[in-house]
């Protein structure tokens, strides 16, 4: 589950993977876009795709290296 920020502005579909909603969003998803909960923890028995696997353990911001976003915490100006 991504932050409620995130998914109220791309998030269409209940059920929209990885793939598509970094599509929407134009930019790779990151361990900060991910909320904590039962869902995002690695072990905890459900079954993640390589890709969501990677996005849940990349601790690199790609809003502070590729200066898309306003500052560390926000994504499009709006608070994370």
């Amino acid at each position: 589950m991504v932050h409620d920020v995130l998914w109220e502005e791309y998030g269409v579909d209940p059920l929209l993977c990885v793939g598509c909603l970094e599509e929407k969003m134009g930019r790779q998803l990151w361990s900060g876009d991910f909320t904590h909960c039962a869902l995002n923890v690695l072990n905890m028995g459900w079954e993640k795709s390589d890709r969501l696997l990677n996005r849940l353990t990349d601790s690199e911001n790609p809003c502070q290296v590729r200066n898309r976003c306003d500052s560390w915490d926000t994504w499009g100006g709006r608070e994370l």
